[in-house]
């Protein structure tokens, strides 16, 4: 969330600022490939592809894009080969969450009720599938481990049409300072397609403080 916000810093502040924000950038990158978290990278890639669609020139747009591209699915094809303990455990929630908000699509399970929903489920797919058992028993039960499957299964229908529309309020057209936080509102959604972080309550907050940053630079620009 933070680093498109630095890149946007060295590039525009003042030079004290600048000095700042590129020793901030450039021991952030190595933290989070140090880290390891492959949704946060996934959303950093993102980030970093529509940063990039700033400062490339357009003649060399078509050409960087596809390097990028290639660069990316070489790193996914990489991160494929590390296979960690949680790895099969995400789709198990993601079939949990979708079978949740099949049997209630208007409604969904209810708030906070996702555990005990997908307890019930669990139960039912051990009795389905007995060979599987211990990775349904060993599979977390808080959260889905995607932010909009989640909604759908605890809102149903409502609360994925409005998290779908936060996104794109998120992330509509801005000029000049206010676009550069847009890559990392994108880098945002984009991460959370494998882990929830809209229920990370350190994370969420520092979303809703990126947002409004960008918003107070829209309207600064062009008031109203």
């Amino acid at each position: 969330l933070l680093l498109p916000v630095m890149i946007h810093t060295a590039i525009f502040a003042s030079r004290r600022l600048r000095i700042l924000a590129v020793c901030i950038s450039l021991i952030s990158i190595p933290l989070l490939l140090v880290n390891g978290t492959r949704s946060a990278l996934a959303g950093l890639a993102v980030a970093g592809v529509w940063s990039a669609a700033y400062i490339i020139p357009k003649r060399l747009r078509i050409p960087a894009a596809a390097f990028l591209a290639l660069s990316a699915l070489g790193a996914i094809l990489m991160a494929s080969t590390f296979l960690r303990q949680t790895d099969f455990q995400r789709p198990i929630l993601w079939t949990a969450a979708f079978d949740i908000f099949q049997a209630s699509p208007l409604t969904g399970a209810g708030p906070g009720q996702f555990e005990t929903a997908f307890l019930a489920w669990k139960s039912a797919a051990a009795d389905k599938f007995p060979a599987a058992w211990y990775y349904l028993e060993s599979t977390p039960r808080g959260h889905a481990h995607n932010d909009f499957l989640h909604l759908l299964a605890v809102g149903g229908i409502p609360a994925g049409f409005l998290f779908l529309c936060i996104c794109a309020l998120s992330l509509r057209g801005q000029a000049h300072f206010a676009r550069w936080i847009l890559p990392a509102l994108a880098g945002f959604f984009a991460a959370g397609l494998a882990q929830c972080y809209f229920q990370d309550d350190e994370t969420v907050i520092l979303f809703w403080v990126v947002l409004g940053i960008s918003e107070h630079l829209r309207t600064a620009e062009h008031p109203h």
